[in-house]
């Protein structure tokens, strides 16, 4: 995708280091070396760290120097998509789509606004096109399995999300996925990888709360509901741990509600 070996060391450590990466593409851009790529290279950058406005001005000046370049057009409609611009960001996509992209970046992203935006069954071909230029790519199967299961075709879904496990085993995302797909039996109870997987004390509080779910469901599913319930507990004690109850803000709630209610009546 880049031409460049500073753009190329820079893509490495998008992930990794994104300061150094950061400081390798301005190093590019002032060497003039593939501009369009460095520009896009920063767009993503702010787009991966929460800001989308700046993401969407570089990516469009990147667009006016080389407006066919399929992942930078991709990374615009992300970018309007993450601004609440969703008829835009649809638009986008879809026009850029119908140009038969190549590369799994581009048809992935593609793929995820057009699911994000309604359009299912044009996603699952863009990402099962994504999924078969990079098979190993475990983010790419769990969208295909997301949007395979809203056009309803869940034993697809299943299917892809048991994939992603077999590739990535923590994916506490797709573990709950497989399990809310359908009710559990004794021949799909994966209550033990589960349970083995699971950290009362998890720093990680999604995983902590997606891993306990699968577990309450399993036992509601399998008829232990004593043990769902426990596991119910369990998954939300991460979220107590790190956001404890406030009584005061309770109070501060209930006192503007309290004052909204009394400015109403006296409207009347």
């Amino acid at each position: 995708m880049t031409h460049s070996a500073l753009l190329r060391q820079a893509t490495g450590l998008l992930n990794r280091d994104p300061a150094r990466a950061h400081q390798l593409i301005v190093e590019a851009l002032k060497r003039k070396e593939d501009p369009p790529e460095g520009l896009f290279l920063l767009a993503l950058l702010a787009a991966d760290h929460g800001d989308p406005t700046r993401a969407l001005a570089i990516i469009e000046d990147a667009l006016k120097m080389a407006p066919n370049r399929m992942h930078a057009r991709a990374l615009k409609a992300r970018a309007l998509l993450m601004l609440s611009r969703p008829g835009e960001a649809r638009e986008t996509a879809e026009t850029a789509a119908d140009e038969t992209p190549v590369d799994d970046f581009s048809l992935n992203t593609l793929g995820v606004v057009l699911s994000r935006t309604g359009a299912h069954a044009a996603s699952v071909r863009l990402f099962r096109s994504a999924t078969a230029r990079a098979p190993q790519h475990f983010g790419y199967l769990h969208n295909l399995g997301t949007a395979l299961q809203f056009t309803g075709d869940l034993e697809g879904a299943r299917q892809a999300y048991l994939r992603v496990l077999e590739l990535e085993p923590d994916h506490y995302v797709a573990a709950l996925a497989l399990v809310s797909l359908e009710r559990q039996t004794a021949q799909t109870d994966r209550r033990a990888v589960l349970a083995a997987a699971f950290r009362d004390e998890d720093p990680n509080v999604a995983r902590q709360l997606h891993l306990g779910h699968a577990l309450a469901k399993s036992n509601e599913d399998l008829g232990d509901y004593p043990a769902a319930l426990d596991w119910l507990t369990r998954a939300k004690a991460g979220r107590r741990r790190t956001r404890p109850y406030d009584m005061e803000r309770d109070r501060d709630l209930y006192a503007a509600a309290a004052a909204s209610a009394g400015k109403g009546q006296g409207a009347g």
